[in-house]
C-alpha cells in the first residue's frame, strides 16, 4: 500500500496539482495559501491544497486580486497535535523559537507523520507510518480526545462521558469482529446459496440480509442502549450513571 503524504513541500505541491512551482511560491507570499515553515522545509497540508484548488477552480492564479485565499488550518492542526498554542508555531515558523531543537522536531515530525531528517532536509526520502487517510484521522481524532483529559467537569460528570467513551470503544471493538465475519460469510457463496435452500429461504439474498443482520444486532442494540442512557441523564444523572456503568461490565442490564 502506498504511503499517504499528508504534508507537501512546494515541489510536491506543483507535481500534485500541475501549478507550477513559481506561481506557488507567489501565492505563499500573498497569503493566499497558507504553509508551515520547519527549518528549510516549507509545507502546505494536502487537504489545505486540496481545498485550495476547489475554492479557485477556473481562476487565473497568476492574478493576485482574483484568487481566493484559505485560512490558515496548517498552523492550527499542528498546534492542536503537539498540545501548544497556534501562536508557539507561528514563532517556531519565524524562528523566534529554535525550530531545529531535538523536542520541537520530534513533536513536528509527529504531528505531520514524517521523519524528522525528512523535516530536516538530510533526505528526500518520505517515510510516514500512515498508509490510509481514515486512519489518520482515526489517529487524529483520538489523540484530540486524549488532549483533552482531564475533562473540566465534576467528578461525577467525567466519570459518566469517560464510561461512556469506553462502552463506545468496547462495542466497536465486538463491532469489527462481527461485521467481518458477517461480510465474509454471507456476501453470497456456494456455502450460503445451500443453507437459504436447506433452511427454507425464498431466496439465498433473504438468507444473506438475516444472518448478516443477526451477526451485527448486538452493535445495533449497544447504540440504541446508548441513546436512551444519555437521554435517562438529563431525568435522573444517577440511575443513568448506573445502567452504564452496568452495560460496561456486561452484566444483565435489567437488574438496573
Amino acid at each position: 500500500m502506498a504511503e499517504m503524504k499528508i504534508a507537501l513541500s512546494i515541489e510536491e505541491a506543483a507535481d500534485y496539482t500541475g501549478i507550477g512551482r513559481n506561481t506557488l511560491r507567489k501565492l505563499v507570499e500573498w497569503d493566499k495559501l497558507p504553509v508551515l515553515k520547519v527549518g528549510r522545509k516549507v509545507l502546505i497540508k494536502k487537504d489545505i491544497l486540496e481545498l485550495f484548488m476547489t475554492v479557485n477552480e477556473g481562476r487565473d492564479l497568476r492574478d493576485k486580486g482574483n484568487v481566493k485565499a484559505v485560512t490558515r488550518k496548517a498552523v492550527a492542526y499542528v498546534a492542536e497535535k503537539m498540545g501548544v498554542t497556534a501562536s508557539t508555531i507561528q514563532r517556531y515558523e519565524a524562528g523566534t523559537i529554535d525550530n531545529t531543537k531535538k523536542l520541537v522536531l520530534d513533536g513536528l515530525a509527529d504531528a505531520l507523520h514524517v521523519s524528522v531528517e525528512w523535516l530536516k532536509g538530510e533526505t528526500e526520502e518520505y517515510e510516514s507510518d500512515i498508509t490510509d487517510k481514515k486512519e489518520m484521522l482515526i489517529r487524529d481524532a483520538m489523540s484530540y480526545i486524549f488532549s483533552k483529559l482531564p475533562y473540566d467537569m465534576e467528578t461525577s460528570e467525567s466519570d459518566f462521558s469517560k464510561d461512556l467513551l469506553l462502552l463506545m470503544l468496547q462495542e466497536y471493538e465486538l463491532f469489527v469482529d462481527s461485521f467481518r465475519l458477517a461480510c465474509r460469510k454471507f456476501k453470497g457463496n456456494e456455502e450460503s446459496a445451500r443453507l437459504a435452500e436447506t433452511m427454507g429461504f425464498e431466496s439465498e439474498r433473504e438468507y444473506n440480509e438475516i444472518m448478516f443482520l443477526r451477526e451485527i444486532t448486538h452493535t445495533v442494540n449497544a447504540l440504541n442502549d446508548m441513546g436512551d442512557i444519555v437521554r435517562l441523564y438529563s431525568k435522573n444523572p444517577d440511575t443513568a450513571a448506573a445502567r452504564l456503568s452496568v452495560l460496561l461490565s456486561g452484566e444483565d442490564s435489567d437488574s438496573v
